[in-house]
């Protein structure tokens, strides 16, 4: 897998402490339409997602026609039981529906006291 800065939401992101819905540090224009159906939305757990309780995490990816997100539409989203553990693939073809903006998003059940997470658009699945 190659990683390319401009096609990274979030590197290493910090989600300790995280109560709410969080979005990821960066957003990515590129373009409405299906330009990017061939890509896969990858999310990369870094360090363990952990909280003081048994909760979830919801990633999602998100898109909406402006880069402030003020109406952002949910494309893909899956709830995950923490701790989430180190290497936890989260991989899934970009769907259709793209606005112009995509970005992540990481909604905690309740707050987490650590994790650390790197999410982007990939042109291939390998983890290696």
């Amino acid at each position: 897998m190659i990683f390319d800065a401009e096609n990274l939401f979030s590197n290493k992101q910090d989600l300790n402490t995280v109560s709410v819905k969080t979005a990821s540090t960066d957003a990515i224009k590129v373009g409405a339409g299906n330009t990017v159906h061939e890509n896969w939305f990858t999310v990369i757990v870094n360090q363990a997602i952990t909280a003081g309780s048994a909760t979830t995490v919801t990633v999602a990816l998100e898109t909406d026609d402006t880069a402030a997100f003020s109406s952002p539409k949910t494309l893909y989203s899956v709830a995950l039981n923490t701790p989430v553990a180190v290497g936890t693939p989260i991989q899934v073809r970009i769907p259709q529906g793209v606005e112009g903006y995509l970005r992540a998003a990481y909604t905690p059940g309740a707050a987490l006291t650590g994790g650390k997470v790197t999410a982007g658009l990939f042109v291939d699945t390998d983890l290696k």
